[in-house]
């Protein structure tokens, strides 16, 4: 078994390249090149382990969005760092309210884990007033680059 916790390789025409990472500590080691030579290997001190794992997991993300694919045997891209693992981190909920010229907003916003989940009502003291609401935050979402899910 290898001492790597990620292995990735590039096979594009000429271009074949290798790329692999692990963490010891607060370091974040990697070793990339050639296929077929023993590369270059790279220390970069983090800090702490936690950092460490997740720049490993960062930068090997980052390298499969370039074309990278996991060498048969090494971690899968959904299995993530298998050292050190990370603390758990706690649910965080909030609910906020806000009131003013006929319209009452309540925001929810939760997180577990990775995600964040919200959710907005807003009452309008007309229907005409909620549709207009609904029109301008439409137009908003769909000028910051968002498309109908």
């Amino acid at each position: 078994m290898s001492d790597w916790t990620v292995e990735l390789e590039f096979n594009d025409g000429s271009s074949k390249k290798f790329w692999r990472a692990r963490t010891d500590g607060s370091d974040f080691i990697v070793n990339y090149g050639r296929i077929g030579t023993d590369g270059q290997s790279k220390t970069k001190g983090m800090g702490s382990a936690d950092k460490a794992n997740a720049e490993l997991e960062k930068v090997a993300n980052q390298k499969r969005k370039k074309g990278y694919d996991d060498v048969e045997g090494s971690a899968t891209p959904d299995a993530g760092p298998t050292v050190n693992a990370v603390p758990e981190v706690k649910n965080k909920k909030g609910k906020y309210k806000v009131k003013r010229a006929g319209q009452t907003i309540v925001v929810e916003i939760e997180t577990d884990g990775a995600s964040i989940e919200t959710e907005i009502e807003e009452t309008h003291a007309s229907p005409e007033a909620a549709a207009a609401s609904y029109d301008r935050i439409v137009e908003s979402l769909l000028a910051s680059g968002y498309k109908k899910a």
